[in-house]
């Protein structure tokens, strides 16, 4: 099974679907699958924000 679907990256559906009043929405979607608490934090953007303080003064 794929996390995203197969037209995910080919331009076409909804764009709105991005928006950040979703994000709820794929944090739910990502426990529903079974991915772990540290998972979800990495994906949503606790990667970048490691390096962001790493190199920025």
């Amino acid at each position: 099974e794929n996390f995203w679907p197969p037209n995910a990256l080919s331009g076409k559906g909804n764009p709105l679907s991005l928006a950040w009043t979703n994000w709820p929405l794929f944090t739910v979607g990502m426990v529903q699958r079974g991915l772990r608490d540290d998972d979800i934090r990495k994906i949503l953007g606790e990667n970048m924000l490691r390096v962001a303080r790493a190199v920025l003064p």
